[in-house]
């Protein structure tokens, strides 16, 4: 568990670098803070196993900010999904930008020419989530899984288009699962990190799932339900999980 801690920390040290703010300690867990030049908010990144990474953005910036995603000769996927507000989405050195919406789950896919980049507005506050994973490195501890058809659905895309980015659906699945990630990320024994690892594992079944359907239905709407409805339903499930009835 501390080796888990270290690396995370680590992480957010090289993260530091590109993103103004301070290294702290939170309930044992290592935390970006934001410069109060830059805004206000914080970043979190829990160290899974190796490969793999969880990081959530939570923040309110007073001005445009590009963050670089950390670049490195493997493979790199990322699984996004924006919980609350707008993030946007580039390539390093490419002029497409791609938004990302409240609810709205993406795919990335890192290689030597496309490095991503996060764009974060000023004025909006945004809670992002990001599950990073190192191909290689994941896959020497792991059996045969869905990555590789992940990878390969990735590789036939519409480079032309989209670079190698996928934007999905709305989903509110994933939106709830990760919510119950903000207790456990603070997990101080081997049962709560073993309960933080397997939500994290089903996030990451669920994005690779409907990345799946998404390429096969060719991106026909999963659901009839306008995005203003499914945030009414996400806030009426967050009423009712906070003042259940007695």
């Amino acid at each position: 568990m501390e080796t888990r801690r270290k690396n995370a920390l680590h992480e957010l040290n090289l993260l530091s670098e590109r993103f103004k703010g301070e290294v702290t300690n939170d309930r044992g867990v290592p935390v970006l803070v934001v410069d109060s030049s830059m805004g206000s908010g914080q970043i979190n990144i829990v160290n899974l196993e190796k490969g793999l990474l969880a990081m959530e953005f939570d923040l309110s910036l007073k001005q445009d900010f590009e963050l670089l995603m950390d670049h490195s000769d493997s493979e790199i996927v990322f699984l996004f999904y924006c919980l609350k507000g707008n993030c946007f989405h580039k390539f390093s050195g490419h002029e497409i930008v791609t938004k990302l919406e409240e609810l709205q789950t993406g795919v990335v896919f890192d290689d030597d020419a496309h490095t991503t980049k996060l764009i974060f507005k000023r004025d909006e506050h945004v809670i992002f989530n990001c599950l990073k994973v190192n191909l290689k490195e994941y896959q020497k501890g792991a059996e045969e899984s869905d990555l590789d058809t992940v990878a390969n659905l990735l590789n036939s895309y519409d480079k032309e288009i989209m670079g190698h980015l996928h934007v999905g659906k709305f989903n509110l699945e994933i939106g709830e699962l990760i919510k119950q990630l903000e207790d456990a990320k603070y997990a101080d024994s081997i049962a709560s990190l073993t309960y933080f690892n397997g939500v994290c594992h089903m996030i990451l079944a669920k994005q690779i799932q409907q990345f799946q359907e998404d390429m096969e239905k060719g991106l026909k709407p999963a659901t009839t339900l306008l995005k203003k409805e499914l945030q009414m339903i996400n806030e009426l499930t967050d009423y009712i999980n906070n003042y259940p009835r007695g």
